[in-house]
């Protein structure tokens, strides 16, 4: 499991992390309770990994006294950490699972025309 470089209680972030946490409202304390209590790490490539928290460390933290807004907030963030610990990115965990775990996320507007005119003639996609 990758650790994240911390200097001096804070945490390496990359500028495109920076700019994407700002996006999408993602404080550095979210990122914080985060980095302490992720559970769940999936390798995303180039030897990066995914961090997020399961309902067991939800469970733990609400447990803990983690006031229930950051509680909320979560289960619903994903961070992206390079190998050398530096944080990549910051996902919504909704955005997550479309773009990486559900197939049609992958395929180009050409393919999915392609894919829905093979579906109308009633013929599968190869």
């Amino acid at each position: 499991m990758l650790q994240p470089t911390v200097l001096k209680d804070e945490f390496l972030l990359s500028g495109h992390a920076t700019k994407r946490s700002q996006q999408r409202g993602i404080q550095k304390a979210l990122m914080n309770a985060l980095l302490e209590r992720f559970d769940l790490d999936r390798p995303v490539g180039d030897g990066c990994q995914a961090l997020s928290c399961s309902r067991a460390a939800l469970a733990r933290a609400r447990e803990d006294g983690v006031p229930t807004a950051i509680i909320e907030r979560l289960g619903r963030v994903v961070l992206v950490i390079s190998p050398d610990g530096v944080i990549v990115t910051a996902i919504n965990r909704e955005t997550w699972f479309a773009r990486f775990l559900r197939g049609h996320a992958r395929l180009s507007a050409r393919e999915r025309a392609l894919k829905a005119e093979r579906r109308r003639r009633g013929g599968g996609f190869r």
